[in-house]
């Protein structure tokens, strides 16, 4: 049982700090280690927890405690638990005060004005008339998807929202 729990804890642990882009951009290696490495269920039995996991109400990745009831009991929950969601927020935290350490520094400003263009971007190209429902984006957002893809840099300088629905704003935030 220590060695299943050892396992556990490592298959997540670097599931954790892999999981960049949103926790569902790991269920393919949490399948293949789970399934195919391990064989600690078939294919039918993780889509049936993938799909319960998803029923349910909360987090996207509630299928990890779910894995780890499977495996190992109470005792799996908690080690997948905390291997799953530890060590990307320690990593977030460092990562967050070393980047308000650093907060007069040129090079900070640089950075930071990368990732917001990066995230107007995103929010442009999920906001565009092509790819968004009515529902999915309020009719402003629409209008700057549709500005920036027909009358390119116009929509340059406005805030837009991330995938979160906060509002990214440029260097000077």
């Amino acid at each position: 049982m220590t060695t299943t729990l050892l396992t556990l804890a490592l298959i997540f642990t670097q599931l954790s700090l892999l999981a960049f882009g949103g926790g569902n951009s790991i269920l393919p290696e949490m399948h293949r280690q789970i399934v195919d490495v391990q064989h600690w269920m078939t294919a039918q039995e993780f889509g049936a927890l993938f799909a319960l996991a998803q029923a349910a109400p909360g987090p996207n990745l509630m299928v990890v405690p779910l894995v780890g009831w499977h495996v190992a009991g109470w005792a799996g929950v908690l080690v997948t638990s905390a291997a799953k969601f530890g060590p990307s927020s320690v990593l977030t935290y460092f990562v967050l005060h070393l980047w308000n350490r650093f907060k007069d520094r040129p090079w900070r400003r640089i950075v930071q004005a990368g990732l917001v263009s990066g995230c107007n971007s995103r929010a442009r190209r999920s906001c565009s008339l092509d790819n968004a429902r009515p529902s999915a984006c309020r009719p402003r957002h629409w209008r700057i998807g549709w500005l920036e893809r027909h009358r390119p840099g116009i929509a340059e300088n406005r805030p837009a929202p991330d995938v979160s629905g906060r509002w990214c704003r440029g260097p000077s935030s």
